[in-house]
């Protein structure tokens, strides 16, 4: 709003006074005093009396299109890959802007200050672990400008002014949060087509919509619902807005033989209640299917919805909070048809909660509800409920999963999977991994690279390497040498094998506290060789396993010894798991980030990779030399301390502890 001491005054000189000026090369000076002013008070605690004063310059941005704008295409993403030491490695570092103080074009004084909402709103995205302090760091900005109760300026005013901020990164990565699009900012002032931005708002129509790009958000309300038993909900079906009930009235004929046919739940009323009038008091018109008798009565909201089983929403037409209430009061909503995108729709799967009717199949809405059974009805119900508390329910809530989806399209090999979204039920530490395999054949079996890891001495490794190199289907060897590097010569080994050998450094280098990658290979599996594998006296059973392997890439497939001595087996396994793990390492498998030498990461590669597969591993008979002898105590110490070190991060079974010989081991023909 416009200060009333200031309005239309000049601003004193005692202000920081930042006006634009014309020519160029004043131009850049004056930016450069911005931005150095800008950061000497950013860390400065402030009120309304020592906010910084930016120029404002109305209309100043250039029109441009920017309705096409996708992750992909709009979104710089470089600022946000770059890691900073004291910063947490893949993940948006956001920065929001702190109150400020505006001269428009003609001197005039302008202050804004958002409700108690916003303010509310800021104070959760500065306490986010996404929140940076420091602006030369951040990769996306939030502007302090109220979008949520735009009532004092107009948006396009506001935008105005929030365009008018330093380190605009020309418009890019900027994020404006709006409660409802039409009232936060309304087409005729904000055209979302001409902002470069990010916005988050709610009940944001496809049209306009840039998918990847935007984030769709609930339209929240203090709707206060009333707890009730599901399992004694008074109605069935409940039609909450006018205009739907009277559309469906000219089928109230056809609801009580549709019951009759299809009615396949026992356990709930076959009531339905319909909304007469919109305004106080609502009359609410009700249909007892068993002996087709109707009645009105007057009911809350709260009532009707916390008492009913499914609700019929059309989300395009007001009440444009009903979604939120209707799923806080535990009521599963069954959409018309629409363009308005759902709350989140990139990440939560709304068929697992919702149910869906085109508009022109109303008549039928009856027959398609009366078909669930009652354990599709409690899946449903549970999966409302887990939704609106996950992702709903608050607005930290809110503000947390919009932020978790933009870091899932910067960083998408570090963000929850489709079931972390979606399923109640999944660990929150499990390092699960969709993994699309193409169909078997020359993409999949076309052959494969050794992974040796080892500390042992040289002409040891050289052993190894010759024996492998006389399998059929060996492409190469990785080495990765954990002992002293000076006790390791790379020339000499490559002298010793026909083999092409790449030497590789630990997977963690704990000097720099970095992750080193693997090289890149044309094969499509690893062969894991570790201390203290031993390896069969024939090269066919290696040639088998990987033959086992090339029918099912998805799976680890081990060499099994019929010992318990060897605590440790050769596998085969997709080198998208090796990738992956190493990804994982700085996030959810953090827990073997050491400086042990060999790490745990080294050590236990395939039972990594088994638990990142989600299958059980497909153990292969082998010929075994009759003087098996165990692993050095060193080594198997090592192991075991590893062992433990997973199952307690819930990486791996307790169970697995316990080195059971496994129930069947595939044979050869």
């Amino acid at each position: 709003m416009l200060d009333n001491k200031g309005k239309g005054n000049s601003i004193p000189d005692l202000k920081h006074i930042l006006k634009i000026p014309k020519s160029k090369s004043c131009y850049l000076a004056t930016s450069a005093l911005i931005f150095i002013g800008f950061l000497f008070l950013n860390h400065r605690s402030y009120s309304a009396y020592n906010l910084i004063t930016l120029a404002f310059r109305s209309n100043y941005h250039k029109v441009q299109s920017y309705g096409g704008c996708a992750h992909h295409t709009c979104f710089n993403v470089q600022s946000c890959v770059y890691e900073y030491p004291d910063e947490i490695p893949n993940q948006l570092r956001i920065y929001v802007y702190n109150e400020m103080h505006f001269v428009d074009e003609k001197g005039n004084y302008i202050t804004y200050h958002g409700n108690q909402d916003f303010k509310e709103l800021l104070n959760v995205l500065n306490n986010s672990k996404y929140a940076v302090q420091d602006p030369s760091k951040a990769c996306v900005f939030v502007a302090s400008m109220d979008f949520m109760s735009s009532s004092d300026h107009n948006s396009s005013y506001l935008l105005d002014m929030a365009l008018s901020f330093p380190w605009m990164n020309n418009n890019q990565n900027h994020l404006l949060f709006g409660s409802f699009y039409d009232l936060s900012f309304g087409r005729n002032l904000f055209d979302i087509r001409h902002f470069p931005g990010l916005v988050a708002s709610g009940g944001m129509n496809s049209s306009y919509f840039r998918n990847t790009y935007d984030v769709s958000i609930p339209i929240v309300s203090n709707f206060d619902f009333i707890y009730r038993n599901k399992e004694g909900n008074l109605y069935y079906l409940a039609i909450p807005q006018v205009h739907i009930g009277q559309h469906l009235t000219r089928y109230a004929d056809k609801f009580n033989q549709i019951v009759d046919l299809s009615y396949n739940n026992k356990s709930y009323s076959k009531t339905i209640i319909s909304k007469l009038t919109s305004s106080l008091p609502h009359v609410y018109h009700i249909l007892q299917t068993d002996n087709y008798s109707f009645k009105k009565i007057v009911a809350s909201v709260q009532v009707v919805l916390s008492s009913s089983v499914f609700c019929l929403i059309d989300p395009s037409q007001p009440p444009l909070t009903l979604l939120f209430d209707t799923m806080k009061a535990g009521c599963i909503p069954v959409f018309t048809s629409s363009d308005i995108v759902l709350p989140f729709s990139e990440k939560v799967d709304w068929n697992k909660c919702s149910l869906t009717i085109p508009n022109g199949q109303l008549k039928n809405v009856m027959d398609i509800i009366f078909s669930y059974s009652h354990e599709e009805v409690i899946f449903l119900q549970q999966m409302v409920e887990y939704v609106f508390n996950k992702y709903m329910s608050s607005l930290t809530a809110i503000v947390t999963t919009t932020l978790d989806i933009i870091n899932s399209r910067v960083f998408p090999e570090s963000s929850p999977s489709y079931y972390d979204w979606n399923d109640p039920r999944n660990q929150p530490n499990s390092a699960n991994l969709d993994i699309s395999f193409p169909p078997l054949g020359q993409g999949i079996c076309n052959q494969f690279t050794v992974l040796l890891t080892t500390s042992h001495h040289l002409m040891y490794t050289v052993s190894i390497v010759n024996f492998l190199s006389t399998s059929r289907y060996v492409r190469e060897v990785f080495i990765v040498y954990t002992g002293d590097s000076t006790d390791f010569s790379s020339t000499f080994i490559t002298g010793q094998t026909e083999l092409q050998v790449k030497i590789v450094s630990p997977f963690y280098n704990t000097l720099e506290q970095t992750i080193n990658p693997l090289p890149e290979t044309q094969s499509g599996a690893f062969l894991y060789v570790s201390d203290d594998v031993l390896l069969p006296t024939d090269i066919s059973d290696i040639d088998f396993a990987y033959e086992t392997w090339c029918q099912h890439p998805n799976r680890v497939v081990t060499l099994t010894p019929s010992t318990k001595s060897l605590i440790s087996k050769a596998a085969f396994f997709h080198k998208v798991y090796a990738v992956r793990i190493l990804e994982l390492l700085p996030s959810t498998l953090n827990c073997l980030v050491s400086g042990d030498k060999p790490s745990c990461i080294e050590t236990m590669l395939p039972e990594l990779a088994t638990h990142i597969s989600g299958r059980s591993i497909l153990p292969v008979s082998a010929s075994w030399p009759s003087n098996i002898t165990q692993a050095s105590n060193e080594v198997s110490a090592h192991r075991e301390s590893c062992i433990k070190l997973l199952a307690s991060n819930h990486l791996l079974p307790i169970a697995s502890e316990q080195r059971s010989i496994p129930s069947f081991v595939i044979e050869p023909f």
